[in-house]
């Protein structure tokens, strides 16, 4: 190790989080709820043209959003207060395209006031979400005069008394005048600092970071140190996808270390807003907790996404496995089998003994030498016990610094290694197959300056059963390809049909670009699925048609247009219904218009149809 990399690891082994950044993470777990126009049209992302007149919740209940919520541990909640459509669920005085003109509750309701109150009398935090992104104002892309516009609606949900978030993504485009809207992140950000000091600004924001996917996927490797050498948004853009974020490749020389913790964010349903077609297909038990374990046992805070039906109410399925989900995770963790467990530790700093990870203080910790970059710790239980679980803490108030580390069990008089690891931070959960252990050992093998631990728990989950109410997709053994605009070879359109993650159909450059395929034979179809590419952030569809005919050559308008909303950061199948029609017929054609992002290329791992 040189001295340059001594220096800069002791440095940032001692950077701390704020005391909101402490808070923050100690929730564990958040909620979203999106609801807006999109709820009512189907959709993902409004393109604000929407008539605030579809937006009639009759039976909208926020007091059953947070009583759910509450009841399954969820410590804050955060509301899509205003989406990219630009429709506002206050009243704001500064638009038209907003609640006030909906017929909820004849024009005089506020679901943000409503949803504070939910907040407020469960005990639960309150968050809000702001779209930067807004394409039904018009001011939009005038940066001077949108950023006004923006920070007068933050003035305005800062008035609804005390809020523990506003959270922020990055989207931006051009707006009307045909240019790019610059946002006044800054402005932003010290309007909230004035009015609400103790809120967390997320996503986007100085206080946490997104994760990178919305798939509720954390790293391997989780730091909460970075090095801050660029802008809130330029770092998000950057870095927020690499694995090797918090690395000290990516510390550098270290010239503006930051605490910068993660946010894992994904929805119970495939969408983010409600689509009734989803309602069948919310995440399995098994799946929640592997993302809980990912995110929440992996020194990140899991925001889980509840979207509320068109009644304005969360979906009886969606409770149903939210009470499951908390069923789970209470008999998961009821028995710590670490709880009366002796313990040995090599190399204790006075003062810091081994004994302190079992007294269950959040002050209190184990550590070493000031410079000792491997330790052990061993915990020998009452009795010979199954277990398959454990969980590590660190003390964050005194900084993050473990790299790596292994999980020893003594079975049968002999140890084995169970596990092994990168980081633990906050909290790290680690999972391994059952063994019945008298003995667990923690190896820390390699650590920034001194190793602490604040908490060690053991514990034996129980096993979740597979889940197997999926769909079956639709055999497409049958089907050709008869044309198709461009490929490459390597990247066939037949690759469509065969569902090819590897080798997505994949254009030449140009656009547009279309695909016709024979079915085999007429069938009544109520829609059709896209399934955008897995292994790119290139070539997502945005604007498509797509026709249905009984020959090959003879299509006349499309049965259907739009566009795919969110595919880059949420790459999961887009099934598209004709609204309650069906149509029958033997060849189909997609019509690539445009991609995500300006890109001249599109690629497509797969297409299908919706049968009756």
């Amino acid at each position: 190790m040189t001295s340059v990399n001594k220096d800069l690891i002791m440095r940032a082994a001692q950077v701390t989080p704020s005391i909101r950044q402490l808070k923050w993470q100690e929730m564990e777990l958040t909620a979203f709820i999106h609801f807006t126009v999109n709820t009512f049209t189907d959709k993902e992302w409004g393109d604000g043209s929407e008539s605030p007149s579809i937006f009639n919740p009759v039976q909208c209940d926020p007091r059953q959003w947070i009583k759910n919520l509450k009841d399954a541990g969820f410590k804050m909640t955060i509301l899509t207060a205003k989406h990219h459509d630009g429709f506002c669920l206050w009243p704001s005085k500064y638009t038209e395209h907003s609640i006030k003109n909906s017929p909820y509750k004849n024009g005089n309701g506020d679901i943000v006031r409503e949803f504070c109150a939910a907040c407020r009398e469960f005990d639960m935090k309150i968050g809000l979400y702001l779209s930067p992104w807004d394409r039904h104002e018009e001011s939009y892309g005038d940066s001077p005069r949108y950023n006004e516009y923006f920070k007068n609606q933050l003035r305005e949900l800062c008035a609804y008394g005390e809020i523990a978030c506003f959270w922020f993504d990055g989207a931006c485009a051009e707006g009307p005048n045909g240019k790019r809207q610059e946002y006044d992140w800054d402005g932003y950000y010290a309007l909230i600092r004035e009015l609400q000091p103790d809120a967390i600004i997320d996503d986007v924001g100085p206080d946490a970071r997104w994760c990178g996917n919305e798939a509720g996927k954390g790293r391997e490797a989780e730091w909460s140190v970075v090095n801050m050498n660029k802008s809130f948004v330029q770092f998000n853009s950057e870095n927020c996808t690499l694995d090797t974020i918090g690395s000290l490749e990516q510390l550098g020389e270290g010239e503006n270390l930051y605490w910068y913790p993660s946010e894992v964010d994904t929805s119970i349903r495939p969408g983010w807003f409600y689509h009734a077609s989803e309602d069948k297909k919310v995440k399995s038990l098994k799946k929640l907790v592997q993302i809980y374990i990912n995110s929440v046992g992996g020194n990140a805070v899991l925001l889980l996404n509840f979207p509320p039906d068109k009644r304005g109410l969360l979906h009886e399925n969606d409770v149903a496995r939210l009470k499951e989900f908390r069923e789970y995770l209470d008999k998961a963790f009821e028995v710590n089998y670490a709880g009366n467990a002796k313990i040995k530790a090599s190399a204790e700093k006075p003062g810091f003994e081994a004994e302190k990870i079992l007294d269950d203080n959040p002050e209190s910790y184990w550590t070493v030498a000031d410079w000792t970059e491997t330790a052990e710790l061993e915990l020998n239980l009452d009795t010979a016990t199954i277990i398959n679980t454990v969980m590590l803490q660190e003390q964050i108030r005194a900084g993050q610094r473990i790299e790596n580390f292994a999980i020893d069990c003594h079975v049968d008089s002999l140890w084995r290694e169970v596990a092994a690891g990168k980081t633990v931070g906050y909290k790290k959960i680690i999972c391994f197959n059952p063994v019945r252990a008298d003995a667990v050992r923690i190896r820390i093998t390699g650590s920034r300056l001194c190793p602490t631990l604040s908490n060690c728990a053991i514990y034996n989950m129980p096993e979740i059963a597979e889940d197997t109410s999926a769909n079956q997709s639709l055999d497409r053994s049958d089907w050709k390809i008869i044309s198709v605009t461009s490929e490459l070879h390597e990247y066939e359109a037949v690759n469509v049909i065969k569902d090819n993650a590897s080798a997505p159909w994949t254009t030449a450059k140009g656009l547009p670009q279309e695909i016709i395929i024979d079915m085999g034979g007429y069938i009544d179809i109520t829609g059709f699925t896209y399934m955008p590419v897995q292994n790119s952030r290139e070539g997502h569809v945005l604007d498509y048609e797509f026709y249905l005919s009984n020959e090959p050559e003879a299509f006349n308008a499309p049965l259907l247009t739009g566009e795919f909303s969110n595919t880059v950061n949420n790459p999961i199948m887009q099934s598209v219904l004709f609204s309650g029609k069906h149509a029958k017929g033997r060849y189909i054609k997609f019509r690539i218009l445009s991609t995500h992002g300006g890109c001249d290329f599109a690629s497509v791992q797969s297409l299908g149809v919706i049968p009756e």
